[in-house]
């Protein structure tokens, strides 16, 4: 029981960061359904994996915890592509949103266990197949 009471404390104070997104996808990367869907990439800068479990990203402030992740975990050091498709696939081999991103600009932003933001793209409208990103990962400009 303790263990699970470490790894929860862990997963809220945990640093993942939103580290780019690309909300047009045409001809860049393809999902396991052969589909150009949106996606955002996470970073976990922790020296730690992190278990997603309970997190959530959102394409709306007034719904921070519009989509929530199932037990996937995020390794040390780690990227991990999500895709914002509509799918809504919380867990498995390729992780896909209950909503996409739109080209237009919109925020996106990814919440702890608690509902706390813990990061939050800003609504930037960008051109097909250009990703926006920082760098360096995690904690650089756009």
């Amino acid at each position: 029981m303790l263990v699970s009471i470490t790894s929860l404390a862990h997963n809220v104070f945990a640093d993942l960061r939103i580290n780019e997104i690309m909300a047009s996808n045409l001809l860049t990367i393809k999902d396991e359904n052969g589909d150009s869907s949106d996606w955002v990439e996470l970073y976990n800068p922790d020296s730690v994996a992190v278990n997603l479990q309970g997190w959530a990203l959102s394409d709306s402030a007034s719904n921070p915890q519009k989509w929530i992740f199932g037990s996937v975990s995020i390794q040390p050091g780690q990227r991990l592509v999500v895709w914002a498709s509509s799918k809504n696939r919380p867990n498995g081999p390729q992780i896909h949103t209950s909503w996409a991103i739109s080209a237009s600009g919109e925020s996106i932003l990814l919440t702890n266990p608690s509902g706390t933001l813990v990061d939050q793209f800003p609504s930037i409208a960008v051109a097909r197949d250009v990703s926006m990103g920082r760098q360096p990962d995690g904690t650089g400009p756009l």
